[in-house]
């Protein structure tokens, strides 16, 4: 089985995440491992959702794309080496691995196989950040920029407002 382990904060998940997971199934990955990262951060300006309403954000759009999948949380450590280990320790064996920057690094520097997950050009236009920036500005378009299951999800977990009160501070 071809598995492949996909490794992001999703604060908010956004269309950018969707382009991947489409083409983890283009590329035949009959099984995806989603890390979310941060797990122990929430009711912050950067990362405003609590690790339970990631989970079930992921889920929402991951039940309609039709491919295993697992959900792994892992928090944040000062330390590379323990990060890694965590990884490797709490997901199942994995074949490949999507990702950009740091963590694109990390994983070749362990001698796994990674797909560069995203150009340049559209890491500039599309990121969790950048959503909720729009969010905290009152700029609807972020709706534009979010699979449709996440908006409904930011809607019923009061995420507006959250991210509203939390750029304030």
């Amino acid at each position: 089985m071809r598995r492949a382990l996909f490794v992001g904060r999703f604060q908010p998940f956004h269309s950018g995440h969707l382009t991947v997971l489409e083409r983890m199934r283009r590329d035949g990955i009959e099984e995806i491992v989603i890390v979310i990262g941060s797990a122990q951060y929430s009711h912050t300006k950067g990362d405003p959702f609590t690790i339970n309403e990631r989970k079930e954000i992921v889920e929402s759009v991951l039940k309609d794309i039709g491919v295993k999948y697992s959900i792994v949380a892992i928090n944040d450590v000062n330390s590379d080496s323990i990060w890694m280990s965590n990884v490797k320790r709490l997901t199942p064996k994995f074949d490949i691995i999507y990702a950009n920057g740091s963590i694109k690094k990390l994983f070749e520097n362990e001698g796994y196989r990674v797909i560069k997950t995203l150009m340049e050009r559209d890491e500039a236009r599309i990121s969790g950040g950048k959503v909720r920036d729009m969010i905290a500005v009152g700029d609807e378009d972020w709706k534009k920029m979010v699979p449709d299951q996440v908006r409904e999800k930011i809607l019923e977990f009061n995420g507006v407002k959250r991210i509203k009160e939390l750029y304030s501070q």
